[in-house]
């Protein structure tokens, strides 16, 4: 099921790659980290900080006239939970869908304000914490953020990540596994060069 994911998500996006000119959109590569706690000096890349990294493509497309836009990235994402002590590392492709409004002019220099979904899907380890959580295959979370664009090609961005619903099953003592939701966000702060 895991590699069906992965495929999926390679062909959308080589298709993506092939209508871009077509259409005139926008293709890029993004990296970015996971952000505990955002801080605005230099402990925001300290390693205990640092929740994870993530990296892979995004397809944007902009309406000039309304400054509006619109882009739906698939990417790589590596984070690292600690549950009651114990640091564990999962995997997922993530398909953040956001719809921007722009000010300024985009082609230029333009700040924007972001919001959408965010499809996950776990690639690693389904069972975490000596087996105690079972991570769910899939989950929705929302994003909200904003950024700056320079020159059309260059985009630095944050966004807070807000957990909904289910994101695991937990095994009690018992032996009964109870649902696990994820109401913690987490701050995203990235990078995307546009060709």
């Amino acid at each position: 099921m895991k590699k069906t994911y992965i495929l999926f998500m390679f062909a959308m996006l080589t298709m993506s790659v092939c209508t871009t000119r077509a259409q005139g959109l926008k293709l890029g590569v993004t990296g970015g980290l996971n952000i505990n706690q955002m801080k605005f000096d230099r402990d925001i890349v300290k390693e205990e900080n640092c929740k994870g990294w993530y990296a892979g493509l995004t397809l944007d497309f902009t309406i000039p006239i309304i400054n509006l836009s619109m882009d739906i990235s698939a990417v790589y994402d590596k984070q690292s939970v600690n549950v009651e002590g114990w640091d564990e590392d999962i995997e997922y492709v993530d398909v953040p869908v956001n719809v921007k409004y722009f000010l300024g002019i985009p082609s230029k220099l333009a700040v924007f304000a972001a919001t959408g979904p965010q499809f996950s899907f776990n690639i690693g380890d389904d069972k975490i914490y000596e087996h105690e959580y079972k991570l769910k295959s899939s989950y929705l979370s929302w994003n909200v953020g904003g950024g700056v664009r320079l020159l059309g090609h260059l985009q630095a961005a944050y966004r807070y990540n807000i957990g909904i619903g289910e994101t695991a099953e937990r095994h009690t003592a018992e032996g009964i596994w109870k649902s696990v939701k994820n109401k913690n966000g987490t701050h995203h702060v990235a990078v995307t060069y546009f060709f």
